[in-house]
């Protein structure tokens, strides 16, 4: 196997987009896997001991971090303001997400949790 090159790296597609329905907010959302740089956020949340102290604001930024388009395209180019959208939501309906975040964030997840 050859070495790749940077471009080649740089488009590879390693973060497959998930559709995940939520009946209650009127369909579809779709979550992709931590890229490094959004799993370096999360560790920085976690690393706050802020799961202990605010799981809700835990999970509503790992789900934010992971929300994009159907084309993988982060829905906002500040988590941040997802993050506020979604600590007005229904908490049942944002742990359920979560869940099925967890699922697909996989090691990026647990490796923050360090």
């Amino acid at each position: 196997m050859s070495a790749l090159s940077f471009k080649a790296i740089q488009q590879a597609q390693d973060l497959p987009v998930t559709a995940i329905d939520v009946p209650e907010w009127g369909g579809k959302i779709h979550l992709k896997p931590l890229c490094n740089g959004a799993a370096d956020i999360f560790s920085q949340v976690a690393g706050e001991g802020s799961a202990g102290k605010n799981p809700g604001l835990a999970m509503a930024t790992t789900v934010a971090l992971m929300m994009c388009d159907e084309n993988g395209k982060p829905l906002d180019d500040d988590y941040r303001k997802i993050v506020k959208m979604l600590e007005g939501k229904s908490s049942a309906i944002v742990q359920r997400v979560f869940s099925e975040a967890i699922k697909i964030a996989g090691d990026s997840v647990e490796a923050g949790k360090d």
